[in-house]
């Protein structure tokens, strides 16, 4: 079988297709396995049986493609993995940052008189808040999590457009 040579960009998009397909032909084996049979009489009377028409969808041979596929996927999953050791701690890093991102943006930061009901006075009195982390502090702290994920994900950009390996030839899906 001929092989050939993805970037990690080309690879993460053919993966999509590959899932796209191997979901296609599962969808076919499970919803056109089972098919009803029709008992009819043949023109000298003798009882015969017919499947209802499958729409031309030969199950055995879905089997095999699914087959391929699902061993395809594992194939290109293992090769993305080897292909991005070395940029990994960029990825892992991302996500953190994304998290981070979350956190900030969920912390309250109300300041000064408050008229909402809260866990210190009833709902018809005032509170005061004195927030520790002003939002000016988290907006800033946010600002900071965006400029650093830009400039990772440039980083891993660039290193899935300039890296990739080989895969398997499978032709068409």
């Amino acid at each position: 079988m001929s092989t050939k040579t993805l970037t990690i960009a080309e690879a993460l998009v053919y993966k999509k297709r590959v899932i796209e397909a191997l979901t296609l032909a599962q969808g076919d084996i499970l919803g056109y396995n089972s098919v009803l049979v029709v008992k009819e009489n043949d023109s000298a009377g003798i009882e015969i049986s017919r499947h209802i028409d499958r729409q031309g969808i030969e199950i055995r041979w879905l089997i095999d493609r699914r087959d391929v596929l699902k061993q395809h996927l594992m194939d290109l999953k293992l090769g993305l993995w080897r292909a991005s050791e070395t940029i990994r701690g960029k990825i892992l890093a991302l996500a953190e940052f994304k998290s981070d991102i979350q956190f900030w943006n969920s912390m309250t930061t109300t300041h000064g008189m408050a008229s909402e009901p809260d866990r210190w006075a009833s709902p018809d009195e005032m509170s005061e808040r004195d927030a520790i982390v002003k939002r000016d502090e988290v907006r800033e702290i946010v600002r900071q999590l965006k400029k650093s994920i830009d400039a990772t994900q440039r980083e891993i950009d660039k290193f899935n457009y300039t890296n990739g390996f080989d895969i398997a030839d499978i032709g068409e899906l």
